[in-house]
């Protein structure tokens, strides 16, 4: 399948897991595609930046999406709001039904539908834990030390907590975390 097919499909399904199929905020996008790529999904290359796993491809796939009249961008106070247009609900019924794998697409709804349910902070380090875990063979003393150097804007609780919510994805995404 096209890369941008494919994350087009997965920003809808992403917009259709918030309310009214809407998702406030770039960021929140970012970071529920970035675990999504650990489903299987075809997301691209993800690099550190300040507010944790971006990924370029994946801002061009937005402004397609809203070229393409698929979803509607707004720019409010803060944060872009993104909501699926009809257009974009006609291309999400072909998707599911035509296109996504079935496994993936139930996989990928139960993953999103916990991540709607986080805060964005939340959002932001849990997926720089996961992404420094990737890269790194650290233990948990380790991990939460150098993601707390990365991310020194939050305290050392706000990234256990990120941390232990992080863990609890492992029912839905494969990660792995070492105990040593």
């Amino acid at each position: 399948m096209d890369q941008t097919i494919e994350n087009l499909g997965l920003v809808g399904l992403i917009l259709e897991s918030g309310h009214n199929n809407t998702i406030i905020g770039r960021k929140r996008i970012q970071k529920m595609v970035y675990f999504a790529g650990n489903l299987g999904w075809n997301v691209g290359k993800f690099d550190l930046h300040l507010y944790g796993p971006y990924s370029r491809h994946l801002a061009s796939t937005l402004h397609i999406g809203k070229e393409s009249g698929i979803f509607d961008e707004k720019e409010c106070e803060g944060p872009y709001e993104y909501q699926l247009t009809t257009k974009g609900q006609r291309f999400m019924t072909k998707f599911k039904a035509d296109i996504c794998n079935k496994t993936k697409l139930r996989k990928t709804k139960s993953l999103l539908n916990e991540l709607s349910s986080w805060d964005t902070k939340d959002l932001e380090i849990a997926a720089t834990i996961d992404f420094v875990n990737k890269s790194e063979n650290l233990n948990e003393t380790n991990l939460l030390a150098l993601v707390g150097e990365i991310k020194d804007g939050f305290t050392k609780q706000q990234i256990k907590n990120s941390y232990d919510r992080w863990l609890s994805l492992k029912p839905l995404v494969p990660i792995s975390a070492n105990s040593q």
